[in-house]
């Protein structure tokens, strides 16, 4: 197998949003079975929490959203990704929906309004930004900071995998992807494979855990596993 040793600076500063980012479309809001389980930003998922899932607003973006069918208005605090529905905008915690009060209905028309932008931010500094229009990263008085490059070495080929292995995570963004990946190596012992889709024409990346040529030794790791994954399933190769 040939070794592919891929260097990543990461020095991924955000993006401005602009002025007022204003979407509108349908919400909907998280089931049950996902209360507990970790979000694509790393944190848990809490139905008491005021938090939300988007497909590309930075993790800790605050939005006010809008029931347009009865004018309530909720602000909440990304720190997921999705819906991956279509005409779908955004996935908002149930304590959330209950504010728009569309609980029974499931889905609502809403309009989504960006009031506070995520930001990077790492030990013992400043909320760091990137100025609209050029390429200076800059904190939040404007003065100009540096950030210190990650390297990732990774093996890489191309695979036919079959059977059922166990999914972890899914991410859009490949900072995401890395960072989950040397988290789950370190914690498992399992071959990790990536699979790279397309959901509405974006790209998704998948992270699965091993490779079993049966869906009842899938189980029995899944079993295993689940206190340290609470999200993972079977995925059919």
């Amino acid at each position: 197998m040939k070794k592919i040793i891929i260097l990543l600076a990461l020095c991924f500063p955000l993006a401005m949003l602009g002025q007022k980012q204003i979407q509108h479309g349908k919400a909907s809001f998280y089931a049950d079975k996902f209360e507990g389980r970790t979000t694509a930003s790393g944190e848990k998922y809490w139905h008491s929490k005021l938090t939300a899932a988007h497909k590309n607003l930075p993790f800790g973006t605050e939005v006010r959203v809008t029931n347009l069918e009865n004018n309530e208005t909720v602000i909440v605090r990304i720190n997921d990704r999705g819906p991956f529905v279509q005409d779908r905008i955004i996935d908002l915690s149930k304590s959330a929906a209950k504010k728009l009060d569309f609980i029974k209905r499931g889905v609502c028309n809403v309009k989504v309004e960006v009031v506070s932008e995520g930001t990077v931010q790492e030990k013992n500094t400043e909320p760091i930004v990137k100025e609209a229009g050029s390429g200076v990263i800059s904190n939040a008085k404007g003065d100009p900071v540096s950030m210190k490059p990650q390297f990732y070495s990774l093996t890489v080929s191309n695979s036919r995998p079959l059977g059922y292995g166990l999914q972890l995570a899914s991410y859009k963004e490949m900072i995401n992807l890395l960072e989950r990946v040397k988290g789950i190596q370190e914690t498992l012992r399992e071959e990790i494979t990536i699979q790279v889709s397309s959901v509405n024409g974006e790209k998704v990346y998948r992270i699965i855990a091993g490779q079993f040529d049966s869906r009842s030794k899938a189980e029995r790791y899944k079993e295993k596993i689940r206190d340290s994954f609470p999200g993972c399933f079977i995925f059919k190769y």
